[in-house]
């Protein structure tokens, strides 16, 4: 179940933050943790116990800055797959936990930069509680039917991340668990606007385009997948996106890294998220296909 980051973050993020060279990343003297989050990382462990051990091990080493109660509740939201209760989890608090958060202000704690203090007493952890809330908004937001009205669920969820990008610039851009958490903000950020445009009467195109190109979405998207290669759903995300305005030319890339990610076309095609998006990318398909056959 995928925390704040996802077990492949994690261990991105521990064989990051081991100040290994290159080569010692693949000598004997590496650490059994170091493998294990290498191994999760490039897809090569999937099991329970071995993704256990890689989070545990992130959360030791690291001391990232937020609880591991954090984690899992972000992981339980994540992993519900019906909206209704997804709100039920968090019923008639979820606006006064919203009003709360956003009235306070990331620039006045001290807790991000004791994380051990976070650890050791939860109602400090105010990233997590944040990034909880966050996940909620877009989770509804996304969803078919809702109690809650998605334009609103989704505003809230960018406002929550522009707190939680608050938080992001008291870390070193080179810390480890900031240049996953970085990029994959910002992303959401870009995406939930968006899912907002597309769920607005009257919006267009044109709008998600100027958006597309004002944010750079692709290029960052390309970015954070060169630190994670094997997670497939930024190049996913990003070639609906490109497919649903007509963006051919980013085609080959994005397909390329979805294939380097172990996706085949087949597999594709039975996720639910294939759609009437990818209706262009699929004529481009069968346009190669009937090229190469000429």
């Amino acid at each position: 179940m995928e925390g704040i980051l996802s077990t492949p973050e994690q261990g991105i993020a521990l064989v990051r933050g081991g100040h290994y060279t290159q080569t010692g990343l693949y000598t004997d003297a590496l650490r059994v943790n170091e493998r294990v989050g290498r191994g999760i990382m490039n897809s090569e462990w999937r099991r329970e116990a071995a993704e256990r051990s890689c989070s545990v091990e992130f959360h030791k080493r690291l001391w990232p800055c937020w609880s591991e109660a954090s984690d899992r509740a972000v992981a339980r939201i994540r992993a519900e797959k019906d909206p209704v209760k997804l709100s039920e989890m968090f019923g008639v608090i979820l606006d006064s936990r919203y009003a709360d958060l956003m009235e306070f202000d990331p620039a006045s704690t001290t807790s991000w930069q004791d994380a051990g203090e976070i650890q050791n007493d939860v109602k400090k952890d105010k990233f997590g509680e944040t990034f909880q809330i966050s996940v909620v908004y877009g989770r509804i937001g996304r969803a078919r039917h809702s109690s809650i009205d998605p334009i609103q669920a989704l505003s809230r969820q960018i406002e929550l991340i522009d707190k939680l990008m608050v938080y992001q610039d008291q870390r070193s851009p080179g810390d480890p668990i900031a240049s996953l958490l970085r990029p994959k903000l910002i992303i959401a950020r870009i995406s939930s606007t968006i899912e907002r445009i597309e769920r607005t009467p009257g919006s267009s195109d044109d709008e998600i385009r100027k958006v597309v190109e004002k944010t750079a979405f692709f290029e960052l998207i390309r970015a954070y997948n060169d630190m994670a290669p094997k997670l497939w759903k930024a190049p996913w995300n990003a070639l609906s996106t490109a497919s649903r305005l007509l963006m051919r030319h980013h085609y080959p890339d994005f397909w390329e890294r979805l294939q380097k990610a172990g996706m085949t076309l087949e597999e594709a095609k039975k996720l639910k998220s294939w759609d009437g998006d990818f209706a262009d990318f699929e004529a481009w398909l069968s346009e190669q296909e009937d090229n190469r056959a000429a």
